[in-house]
């Protein structure tokens, strides 16, 4: 019956769809209009938001730039500087802001507003440019106006050759050093009235005549006017107070802020203003969808409901198992009543395959039933069901087959087992109740097995200790060597190998069976765990079944492990009569050893008094003078009170700190400081006058020298320092420039006291002469004392300072590439964990003995570690100290 295509359900669930589909593209073009429009307002509001950020980032970049910029020479010298860049970066992102900003806004009032704002941040920009400008121009160190003054004075200073004269210089430079530490005004009137004295001493008659370079004058009227004009652009810069430049940078900073928090606050009302308005459109629109939808669907449950009631209500009945019910034919010829003619064609084709499975369930395989079509899953379903029961029938038989010869397997393995366990001692005996049995219980016909000799590791061979053919035992003094024919590749390989192509050769030339040519050979390898005890070989006139080969490989584990175990009782026996023999050659090292301690105690004990009377004779040294010690890399290992003194530190400041901090930054200063250091790694002293600089930052002058500490190969491991202070007598001659009346008397008086300085360097030089035989005695002595034993010295981290040559030749260490680094990281024979405990136990103020540590396999030493401390208590490092106990 043709379907009326007005009334189907088809056709009007694709109008209900099309609808619906139009309704929803609708809203979905409205909500993606929406969400553009929201974002793209909150992707103003959020550039908005930013330019208060990255103002501020401009204004940190600032500050960190004004504080920092007077100490770093790449800005002067490169026009580089960490917080100038980041305020670049920010300066560049706000404006592209400001102007997005300005192309996007329409509203005339906020264009105003926005205009005014720039207007501020144009003007802070081009304040800050101007600002860099001057700070330029006034330079830092050899740039800039700064960098002038100091060519200018110092080419005036080295060209001068007039004492006088050079006494005014220092006193003008320090004026100007004050005045750019501190920039303070009262600096340059002190320089002005130095200048003024100095002007009236050149301009006498006496004083014209001794000097003679024609641009001398010049050079120091341009060194005041570079002065005039440093004090000029620190008040345009505006470095003291708020001032100048930077006042007006304030202040374009404070207008600008206030108005962008404004503009920010503004922009968020707006914007939350516009985001509401299409949400209130689309849900009108989505209210107005649903009222038509609700109508239409009730229009379609009365047009479809009845049909699919009748329908239902059939479908319980199929479900609940009643085949017997029809479904009447509908008027309408819609989808519903071709379902409902579907439903009776259906039900009639369960019966028949109803009957068909109860004829199955009978016990009869041979039942037909017809697929109504290649899709027929029930049917289909029907023959699987049947040819599976046939098959469960051949499983059934299979299953059977398999439980038998798992039972034969099982039985085996405990027959063989026992076998092994009777007669573990006698690996003959064993060797031939195993293959007699195997050749048996496999109804095979010969057997034999190998046992792997690798007593001798260059002649390793497989050895045929039982053999077995029809009942007889048979031996034959044969060897296999691996990879010898099949049995020797099967050692090899630790594989079976099972072969039924068998040459007629093969007995005369790889079996060591002898006798008729098998149909079959199976070799297994016994072994455990992949290590290799023997091989089991057996022969037959017939072919061996998988689980036969399964089961003689399952054998082969337990005849190995018995071989292994026989193997080891022997090994045994023989090891205990080796060890009684070592033990008693242990007892006589050990008495060795114990006098070996003795003797190193008593010698301990003289080097404890040799060092207390070297350490009596060293503090009466430093405790007179300024004294100091630095490590090979220029750092200090000990420093005395009397030169922390004089600097402005504690002793404890400045331990493992570069001493190149106390120098100051002059070319003179670092070039001598490079020589100094060549001279000293040719084992040469540096005596003379040194300059440090204080913890404030006062030059403190000293009269001594440096003198070099090799080790037993000549390579410094440090450097002593030891001088007096001078800096009252600099203080002194400083002082007589402005006493130029009495000058005659102060030189008088100065000459007395350079006859007593002489006299005081030539007895310091005494002093530390005897100070350097003070410290010979004692290297010599401690060379004496470590030339048998392993000595090192560690920092209070544990790297290496130092090793001596015996601690070098035993662990095979280099004495010049293992300073600065740990032990573990020197050697194996170190084990880490064991070391840091030993040093952190040192520094909590413990001593760690460790006796008879063994490293390695042949080097056993008796191990300590002592914390090495200064006259004041103070911890300079720690001592390795570890004495070689010999067979």
């Amino acid at each position: 019956m043709k379907r009326n295509l007005l009334y189907t359900v088809r056709n009007q669930f694709q109008l209900f769809s099309g609808a619906l589909v139009l309704a929803f593209t609708i809203i979905i073009g409205m909500f993606t209009y929406t969400a553009y429009r929201v974002d793209y307002l909150y992707e103003l509001s959020a550039q908005v938001d930013s330019t208060a950020i990255l103002f501020s980032k401009m204004r940190e970049s600032e500050q960190q730039f004004l504080l920092h910029y007077s100490d770093d020479a790449d800005f002067f010298s490169k026009g580089e500087h960490g917080s100038l860049k980041e305020y670049n970066e920010a300066n560049f992102r706000l404006g592209q802001i400001l102007n997005n900003l300005s192309s996007e806004n329409h509203d005339l009032e906020s264009e105003q507003y926005l205009n005014d704002i720039r207007n501020h941040y144009t003007t802070y920009s081009a304040t800050f440019s101007q600002l860099l400008s001057k700070i330029t121009e006034r330079g830092y160190g050899e740039y800039g106006v700064i960098g002038r003054m100091k060519r200018e004075i110092e080419s005036v200073y080295e060209k001068n050759n007039n004492p006088y004269i050079s006494e005014f210089i220092l006193i003008l430079r320090k004026h100007e050093k004050d005045y750019l530490i501190r920039n303070e005004q009262v600096f340059f009137e002190e320089f002005l009235k130095t200048y003024e004295s100095m002007q009236r001493y050149l301009s006498m008659d006496s004083v014209q005549h001794t000097n003679t370079n024609p641009s001398f004058y010049s050079q120091i009227e341009n060194y005041k006017t570079f002065f005039s004009t440093l004090i000029d652009l620190n008040n345009e810069i505006g470095t003291i107070g708020k001032k100048g430049l930077v006042q007006a940078l304030d202040t374009e900073a404070t207008n600008l802020e206030p108005k962008l928090q404004l503009f920010i606050r503004n922009s968020l009302s707006e914007t939350t203003e516009n985001s509401r308005k299409p949400v209130i459109y689309i849900i009108v629109f989505v209210v107005f969808v649903a009222i038509v939808l609700f109508f239409y669907l009730n229009f379609l449950r009365r047009r479809i409901g009845k049909p699919v009631n009748s329908i239902l209500v059939v479908s319980r009945e199929l479900v609940a198992g009643n085949l017997q019910m029809k479904l009447p034919e509908y008027g309408v010829q819609t989808e519903i009543a071709e379902i409902g003619q579907n439903l009776n064609t259906l039900v009639e084709n369960l019966n028949k395959k109803a009957d068909a499975i109860s004829g199955l369930s009978e016990g009869n395989l041979q039942v037909k039933l017809d697929l109504l079509s290649q899709s027929d899953s029930l049917g289909l379903a029907f023959n699987v069901l049947q040819n599976s029961m046939k098959l469960t029938r051949a499983e059934e038989e299979r299953r059977i087959l398999e439980s038998e010869r798992r039972k034969w397997g099982n039985e085996g393995l405990n027959k063989f087992s026992e076998i092994l366990r009777s007669k573990s001692n006698d690996l003959k005996a064993v060797a031939y109740d195993v293959i007699s049995n195997l050749v048996k219980y496999l109804n095979a016909n010969q057997g034999s097995l190998f046992v792997f000799n690798n007593n001798n590791s260059d002649d390793q061979y497989l050895e045929l200790i039982a053999a077995f053919a029809f009942d007889r035992n048979r031996y034959h003094k044969q060897k296999v060597y691996l990879k010898e024919g099949l049995t020797g590749t099967a050692a090899v390989e630790k594989e079976t190998i099972y072969i039924t192509d068998i040459p007629d050769d093969y007995v005369s030339i790889t079996s060591g069976l002898g006798g008729a040519r098998p149909k079959s050979i199976l070799i297994v390898p016994l072994k455990v765990e992949d290590m290799l005890f023997g091989v089991v070989e057996i022969a037959s006139f017939n072919t061996f079944e998988k689980y036969e080969i399964e089961f003689l490989e399952r054998v082969s584990g337990n005849i190995a492990s018995s071989l292994s175990i026989t193997k080891i009782n022997n090994r045994t026996a023989l090891l205990l009569e080796e060890f009684k023999q070592q033990a008693e050659e242990m007892a006589s090292q050990e008495e060795e050893m114990r006098q070996n301690m003795e003797e190193l105690q008593a010698t301990q004990e003289a080097a404890a008094r040799r060092e207390t009377e070297l350490s009596g004779q060293f503090n009466a040294i430093t405790r007179s003078n300024a004294y100091f010690e630095l490590d090979a890399l220029g750092r200090f290992s000990l420093v005395n009170d009397i030169y922390a003194k004089l600097m402005g530190y504690k002793p404890d400041e400045l331990l493992y700190k570069d001493y190149a901090g106390l120098l100051f930054d002059t070319v003179a200063d670092l070039r001598a400081k490079k020589h100094m250091w060549e001279t000293l790694r040719k084992n040469l002293s540096v005596e003379g006058e040194f300059i440090f600089k204080s913890k404030t930052g006062e030059p403190i002058f000293f009269q001594g020298g440096y003198f070099p500490v090799p080790n037993e190969f000549n390579n410094i491991t440090k450097v002593v320092f030891l001088g007096y202070e001078i800096g009252t007598l600099r203080k002194r001659i400083a002082d007589m420039a402005g006493e130029l009346e009495t000058f005659e008397n102060k030189t008088e008086s100065l000459l007395m006291q350079e006859e007593f300085l002489l006299k005081q360097t030539s007895d310091l030089q005494l002093s530390v002469s005897e100070k350097q035989n003070a410290i010979q005695s004692m290297q010599i002595l401690m060379n004496a004392f470590t030339e048998e034993n392993c000595v090192a010295e560690l920092d209070t981290t544990g790297k290496l300072v130092s090793i001596n040559a015996t601690m070098s030749r035993i662990f095979a260490i280099d004495m010049v590439s293992s300073i600065g680094k740990t032990l573990p990281e020197l050697s194996d024979l170190f084990g880490e964990a064991a070391i840091n405990s030993s040093i952190e136990k040192v520094l909590s103020g413990k001593t760690v003995v460790r006796e008879k540590r063994k490293i390695g396999t042949n080097l056993v030493l008796n191990e300590q570690f002592k914390a090495i401390y200064n006259s004041d208590k103070i911890l300079l490092g720690i001592l390795y100290f570890a004495t070689e106990l010999k067979k």
